[in-house]
């Protein structure tokens, strides 16, 4: 703003510029013939490039031929942008699927602390590769009215839960009988892997009916272990009576001792 004190000036004072990015908000000061007073002319600065901008105003009194010629000197730098960025990634899963929304005035681009653990695509997809914690950055480019800007997020990215479809089944197993993981039979999940027990195997179990554990163990890493329980039967063993004696020859009075 540039305050301007008149005394005894006629009507018709003008105020006048030179730079075209500078627009003054009156072009003739009221000065009410006669009088005393102060008038504000404000100045808008419109620049179209950063660095300095250099005018003149000049306030003119036709009556009078008074000339009062202002320098003006303005020095516009860069805005800082701001990066909105409201998604919710603090801790997700493996297999969430996650397109980044950031938003600057500029184009967005991102980073990856490490990209073995993730990193975004060109379509801002958040491409998961292994479990961990990982830094995204997102990144406003710089511009000739902007300075660049750029806002992180910490990510713990935590194992896919597998679902399992169908239990393997497992034949009674008779008393003595160690359990072994190929007597699970079948069983079904959501991904590749297969089913273990869960248990020490060498454990003696008396027949009867049991649930005990088992796991299903995932291919894909990015995948946690399962633990669940299955309905098993234990047997009682058959037994076997061996018995070598030879009676085929006795005579009367052997004495026998079975």
């Amino acid at each position: 703003n540039i305050a301007v004190q008149y005394s005894n000036l006629f009507e018709g004072v003008t105020v006048t510029n030179v730079s075209d990015n500078v627009t003054l908000s009156t072009s003739e000061l009221a000065t009410g013939c006669g009088k005393y007073g102060e008038e504000i002319v404000t100045l808008t600065i419109r620049p179209t490039e950063i660095g300095t901008i250099y005018d003149t105003v000049t306030i003119h009194d036709e009556a009078t031929g008074l000339t009062l010629n202002i320098p003006v000197t303005v020095h516009t730098q860069r805005k800082t942008q701001t990066i909105l960025w409201e998604d919710s990634i603090e801790t997700i899963y493996a297999t969430d699927e996650i397109t980044l929304t950031a938003t600057a005035v500029n184009p967005i681009h991102y980073t990856s602390s490490d990209s073995a653990i993730a990193y975004v695509d060109e379509a801002n997809k958040l491409i998961i590769n292994a479990i961990g914690n990982v830094t995204i950055t997102a990144h406003a480019a710089e511009s000739e009215t902007y300075n660049p800007a750029e806002l992180s997020k910490n990510i713990t990215i935590l194992h896919a839960v597998p679902v399992i479809l169908a239990l393997p089944t497992v034949e009674p197993v008779a008393y003595g009988v160690q359990l072994t993981n190929d007597m699970l039979v079948g069983g079904e999940a959501n991904v590749e892997g297969a089913f273990a027990w869960n248990t020490d195997l060498e454990q003696e179990l008396v027949p009867g009916e049991y649930n005990l554990p088992i796991q299903f163990i995932p291919d894909n890493p990015i995948f946690a272990a399962l633990d669940t329980t299955i309905a098993v039967t234990i047997n009682k063993s058959k037994q076997s009576i061996i018995w070598e004696q030879d009676f085929s020859e006795v005579y009367v009075n052997d004495t026998l001792y079975l």
